[in-house]
């Protein structure tokens, strides 16, 4: 445990630990109504999931069904693509706000038990 309590001490002296332990950092944000932002990221979220597997799954059963592979050769890899895309501008869209006010709250909860 000396290790960890080592790495936590560096860890807990970097400006942004600091901050975050200084300010007691929490979740108060969270507790507000969220803006339309963060429900249209939510909903491209979503749509990322839901175009994802289940379109991969589609795709290979109508490869399966027509027996043409090309279908899932070529549809596959852009639906992952699209997808991803959908998900990831979600997350931007979203959580910018939101990741760091979550990861000054990790940060400072961590550092506090290990400290």
């Amino acid at each position: 445990m000396p290790l960890v309590k080592n790495i936590a001490g560096r860890l807990a002296r970097t400006n942004f630990a600091a901050a975050a332990i200084a300010d007691g950092a929490d979740l108060s944000v969270l507790k507000a109504r969220p803006p339309g932002r963060v429900w249209l990221g939510i909903a491209l979220v979503v749509a990322g999931n839901l175009v994802g597997a289940p379109g991969i799954a589609l795709c290979a059963f109508l490869a399966y069904y027509w027996d043409t592979p090309r279908i899932i050769v070529v549809g596959g890899p852009v639906l992952l693509v699209v997808a991803h895309l959908l998900f990831l501008s979600g997350i931007y869209i979203a959580g910018g706000r939101y990741v760091k006010v979550v990861f000054r709250w990790l940060t400072r909860v961590v550092l506090e038990k290990l400290a």
